[in-house]
């Protein structure tokens, strides 16, 4: 007589194997750090004002996009006061903007009712200094 061989069903292998994994997955990956949060980036506070045609925007929402060149690789983005006046933050909630070369988008009615032109506008985040940006 053959002694009883130790041998499971594949998919009774199949099934613990994948328990396994999985237990061994949680212990592995639940030690209380957050994982899931975005990394700091370093900003400095960004805020200035836009116009158009020399006049306030009112309303909007104005995007900084970064050039491919300009140091940053992080938009930031912030609406617009019914001054003129905006402050941005970045990706994942960080205040401001990382240093760097930006291309200006504005989505704002004031936008949308001049005509569109080829013109491209951008501005450079320096740290310390305030944005005066005027869009054609």
């Amino acid at each position: 007589m053959n002694p009883p061989q130790n041998r499971c069903r594949p998919l009774s292998c199949l099934v613990r194997g994948f328990a396994a994994a999985l237990i061994a997955t949680l212990v592995v990956g639940c030690n209380g750090e957050d994982t899931a949060a975005a990394p700091k980036i370093k900003t400095v506070p960004t805020k200035g004002t836009v116009s158009v045609d020399g006049k306030p925007v009112t309303e909007g929402i104005i995007t900084l996009e970064p050039l491919l060149d300009g140091g940053s690789t992080t938009q930031a983005m912030g609406p617009v006061q019914s001054d003129g006046s905006f402050s941005v933050n970045s990706a994942g909630g960080n205040a401001g903007a990382m240093p760097g070369k930006y291309r200006v988008l504005l989505q704002s009615d004031a936008t949308k009712q001049r005509k569109k032109r080829n013109e491209e506008v951008t501005v450079e985040v320096k740290e310390g200094e305030e944005l005066k940006i005027n869009l054609p």
